[in-house]
């Protein structure tokens, strides 16, 4: 496995995330001019919706597609994805007008909310299962661009819809548009379709391909569900505690900060997942430097973007998007050292799911999540204004991602020494 290789699929991947979200910020100068604060909010919410649901919406069979070992369950395995993608975008659909009318939700005068969620969450399962089997077939190049495709087209489109004047459902429309085009991007590409009668042939054979593989569904399945909504509770949280237009601040420093840290990270995973998964069914005892050497390119890629944002943050943000937003680039300086941190740490969090370790990803996502949910309870209770809200929000962030880390590499030196011993014996 060599690294040059791997780092030229690295760049294949990301660079398309890089390009997309390079895009966005590009865009957002003018999107902070059309768009008030609240409609962030309102974005925030209805975005934080659709991937905690969609990150899941395939049972993690997606990803199992990628890993397997045999082309044939490799395919039975995306079918199943396909299915279930959809039975669970019709499912969220009642779901979410239940929550739309209860006392806890944010988005009460939404109209459409729950549609528009549903038919995301459709198209984010349908992409996320089509990347990870072109991901197998070592087409790197075509999955950066459709995330470029995904970022460019949903930017483009919420642009044209700002100035038609529909508040946030110019921002949601154009996540939407976004998603749809990558889709059917990386499905042209693919070469093949199923047939109608596909899921019927294969009936038998992708019941016994799921049970074999249940445990992405048991156990990777609820991790992935936890870890997502760790990473998007925030935005309904502070919607509900401290107001739309503060949410709208976060989501802002999300998305130019949070948000392209998080998709190059995706691209970077879905990379080292491929070359991790080799080491580990080889029984490389270089599979801990593997997973080192990866930590390190990772910190490095956003230590200066970090540093400068961290010391700047509140001038370039009111500067470039309107002094109404300067809050937002206070938020960045908080935020971008946990988000740094999450940059190393979530890619490689697929050492867990190659090892079979997906318990302890599990707890420590349910930890994370647990932490971040009563630290922002904690801050509204004592008092504290958003700013300080945010504050320790972030420190908290941060501290769950450095025990992730420490717990990864642990992992992995694990795995290498009883690899070294193997052989010596």
């Amino acid at each position: 496995m060599r690294s040059d290789s791997t780092l030229s699929r690295v760049l294949q991947v990301a660079g398309g995330a890089a390009l997309g979200q390079l895009l966005i910020i590009a865009a957002s100068p003018v999107l902070t001019r059309i768009y008030t604060p609240a409609d962030f909010g309102f974005l925030g919410v209805y975005v934080s919706v659709v991937s905690v649901i969609g990150a899941v919406a395939a049972f993690r069979y997606d990803v199992a597609s990628s890993v397997v070992k045999s082309e044939r369950s490799s395919n039975l395995l995306f079918r199943l994805a396909l299915v279930l993608v959809g039975f669970v975008s019709l499912v969220s659909f009642p779901l979410l007008v239940g929550w739309q009318v209860s006392d806890f939700s944010v988005s009460g005068d939404l109209v459409g909310f729950p549609l528009l969620c549903a038919l995301s969450v459709f198209f984010f399962g349908l992409f996320q299962a089509a990347s990870y089997v072109t991901v197998r077939r070592k087409k790197f190049r075509d999955v950066g661009y459709a995330r470029a495709l995904q970022n460019g087209g949903g930017v483009l489109a919420q642009l044209t819809l700002g100035f038609v004047g529909i508040g946030w459902y110019g921002l949601a429309l154009g996540y939407l548009s976004g998603l749809v085009l990558s889709f059917f991007f990386l499905w042209s590409r693919l070469g093949w379709f199923l047939k109608k009668d596909d899921f019927i042939k294969y009936k038998r054979r992708i019941r016994c391909v799921a049970f074999r593989h249940s445990d992405y569904a048991v156990k990777s399945a609820p991790a992935a569900l936890i870890g997502t909504a760790g990473l998007f509770a925030p935005n309904i949280l502070f919607s509900v505690f401290y107001g739309a237009a503060v949410a709208g601040a976060y989501v802002l420093a999300q998305r130019v900060v949070v948000l392209p840290m998080h998709f190059v990270g995706m691209a970077v995973a879905q990379v080292y997942l491929s070359k991790l998964a080799g080491a580990y069914n080889e029984k490389d005892p270089r599979f801990y430097d593997y997973v080192k050497s990866a930590s390190v390119r990772l910190f490095a890629v956003g230590l200066i973007p970090a540093s400068l944002l961290s010391f700047f943050g509140s001038q370039l943000f009111g500067f470039i998007f309107g002094s109404q937003w300067a809050t937002s680039g206070v938020y960045s300086s908080f935020l971008v050292w946990a988000f740094l941190l999450q940059l190393v740490s979530s890619p490689l969090s697929t050492v867990f799911v190659i090892v079979g370790r997906q318990t302890t990803q599990f707890f420590w996502e349910l930890g994370r999540i647990v932490s971040i949910v009563l630290s922002v309870l904690l801050a509204n209770f004592i008092g504290l204004d958003s700013l300080f809200a945010v504050g320790f929000f972030s420190a908290v962030l941060a501290a769950s991602y450095m025990v992730q880390l420490f717990l990864i590499l642990k992992c992995a030196r694990a795995c290498s020494e009883n690899f070294s011993e193997s052989r010596c014996a």
